[in-house]
């Protein structure tokens, strides 16, 4: 790969933002976190890291679409069966410090999905992960709206 595709590659890291899930409540929306600590914070996190890809061996199109896949991916797998209560969406503000877009309750989006959807509970089946796919989906949406870098 050409040195100009691997530095591109490192500002795309550095601008990405993080899709992260956390049982407990860890973090206010608008707070600063360095990255350092983002382990301390959540359980689970990803976002686009360059170590992970074997940049020789892939085209410079084909590492922006597998991070975007795997980011959809990882987001669907935790909130279907991650039994993590919180997700939060993560902006860089500057050298290894992100900030807190996005906080989201999960069991508060099922609830207030279900409230619309069967208010008298009338029903005793759904389909699987009925009730996650809006938030779901406002979350690719908030994470599209900062993806910058691509």
């Amino acid at each position: 790969m050409k040195s100009r595709y691997k530095k591109h590659l490192k500002r795309i890291a550095a601008r990405t933002p993080i899709v992260t899930f956390s049982q407990n409540e860890t973090a206010n929306k608008g707070e600063v976190i360095d990255k350092a600590i983002l382990d301390n914070y959540f359980d689970k996190f990803t976002g686009y890291i360059a170590e992970q890809w074997q940049l020789e061996e892939m085209r410079y199109e084909d590492i922006k679409k597998g991070f975007y896949s795997d980011v959809l991916l990882f987001m669907n797998n935790y909130l279907t069966c991650g039994n993590n209560d919180y997700i939060y969406l993560l902006i860089p503000t500057s050298k290894n410090k992100y900030k807190v877009i996005e906080k989201e309750h999960v069991p508060t989006w099922q609830r207030i999905y279900w409230e619309k959807e069967d208010p008298n509970d009338d029903r005793s089946w759904c389909y699987f992960d009925e009730d996650t796919y809006d938030l779901w989906e406002y979350m690719i949406n908030q994470l599209d709206k900062h993806v910058e870098a691509f």
